[in-house]
């Protein structure tokens, strides 16, 4: 005898298989963190960046607690949904630029957006604005585009090429409560930050010689950003950062604290 199946049969064995198959699809658009960024650091060392320079973040950071990881263009163009924070520090910027491209600058865009940070410091804080000008360079190379801006290096006032100590006075009380606090760097080619636009930046530091904003900050969505045109993670008379770079330089203290104090201010924590 032909059994026949009737269309409530049908539907009562079919909606089942569909809500188990729309379950499964839900899961694949969840996001890896729901809750937000993540405290994890990724720190790029990829094409274009001075490794040195990656591996003294790497070391300041993790002396001071923090998670680390150094990372490459393709890793930042294929997700960062592990990481709550970007650093890009010294390196050829239209390098890196170029390494990373419209999807990484847009990866790294996205995570500020979603409360996440980013830091540039000497050559990456070239990347901060939309328009990059190295070494004099005619053309202009795109940045991450936090604001419209041009990223012009390096500073002649200071040096026009190579590296060199800087003396740098911190002028934001939230980053410095005593006020007044001065102290030597190493400055390695990074750039003047001039902005076309209004932004309400946080001036963090200013450079002794020629008053020129050495360091700041400000929101960006519900992320916030963090530049300094020097670089306070070479140790120059210290091998603890994992590097000799800067070695011919005498500098005995520290600036470690001063990079230390800027993931602070991207994760919104406590600066004191």
């Amino acid at each position: 005898m032909e059994k026949r199946v009737s269309g409530a049969m049908i539907r009562t064995s079919i909606l089942p298989l569909l809500f188990g198959l729309l379950l499964m699809a839900g899961c694949d658009e969840t996001p890896t963190d729901p809750s937000g960024p993540t405290r994890r650091i990724a720190v790029y060392n990829g094409s274009g960046a001075n490794s040195e320079f990656a591996t003294a973040v790497k070391n300041a950071l993790e002396a001071d607690g923090r998670v680390v990881d150094l990372v490459n263009e393709g890793q930042i163009q294929s997700s960062l949904s592990d990481y709550g924070l970007v650093i890009i520090s010294a390196g050829n910027p239209i390098d890196i630029s170029d390494a990373l491209g419209f999807t990484g600058r847009e990866r790294i865009h996205g995570l500020v957006n979603a409360g996440g940070g980013f830091i540039g410091m000497g050559g990456g804080a070239y990347l901060v604005g939309d328009s990059i000008s190295y070494r004099g360079s005619g053309s202009i190379t795109p940045g991450i585009e936090f604001y419209h801006g041009l990223s012009k290096g390096p500073i002649a006032s200071l040096a026009s090429s190579g590296h060199v100590l800087a003396g740098v006075s911190i002028t934001d009380v939230e980053f410095d409560p005593a006020s007044g606090t001065s102290f030597q760097t190493m400055y390695f080619e990074g750039p003047e930050f001039l902005v076309d636009e209004s932004l309400p930046v946080i001036t963090i530091a200013r450079y002794n010689a020629n008053n020129l904003i050495a360091a700041m900050g400000f929101e960006s969505g519900p992320g916030r950003v963090a530049v300094c045109s020097f670089n306070p993670e070479i140790e120059e008379n210290d091998d603890r950062d994992g590097t000799s770079f800067g070695s011919d330089l005498v500098d005995p203290e520290s600036e470690w604290f001063f990079l230390q104090t800027l993931v602070a201010y991207c994760f919104r924590e406590s600066l004191i």
